[in-house]
């Protein structure tokens, strides 16, 4: 399954890590429900296995497996195996808290509005499906958050189609 397209989110935070002897403390700089990003100076080989317990706040601890996909100074890249649907949940619920977190705390006055209302007009002259496709391609890895706001700026059209017709 192409996880790619669930929620990606930056992060700094703690987690344990064993290449099959004990655990020993790394950080998580990057989080999807499919991998992380740990940082450490281990450099393990493609393919090597490793066992990480992940802390979530509000979600408990979740222990995971999963192999090294890639390596680099400073870290590597983790594609968990298949997790349990209770660990998926857990890791998606988390991902989707930190990712409104960080889209709150990154938002300056009056974007939203503005985003919308050019959307609006992009809506108007090419019709939802252009409007999705191109967000989809803009977004890229929030495709959830790109049929709700389709759906959201339809709706929103609709309605001001009744209302300035009622007018």
């Amino acid at each position: 399954m192409n996880k790619r397209h669930l929620y990606r989110v930056q992060l700094d935070h703690p987690v344990e890590i064993s290449f099959g002897e004990g655990f020993e403390s790394a950080r998580c700089k990057d989080l999807t429900a499919g991998g992380m990003f740990v940082a450490t100076a281990h450099r393990p080989d493609y393919g090597t296995s490793v066992a990480i317990r992940l802390d979530l706040p509000d979600h408990g601890t979740v222990d995971l497996t999963g192999r090294v996909r890639w390596s680099r100074d400073g870290g590597f890249g983790v594609q968990f195996d298949e997790p349990s649907q209770d660990v998926t949940y857990a890791l998606t619920a988390f991902l989707h808290q930190a990712a409104q977190a960080a889209n709150k705390a990154s938002q300056a006055p009056n974007v939203e509005s503005e985003v919308f209302r050019l959307l609006e007009a992009q809506l108007q002259r090419h019709g939802p499906d252009a409007l999705a496709r191109a967000l989809s391609e803009f977004l890229g890895n929030y495709a959830l958050q790109v049929d709700i706001a389709k759906a959201a700026l339809v709706e929103r059209s609709r309605r001001r189609s009744e209302e300035a017709e009622s007018v």
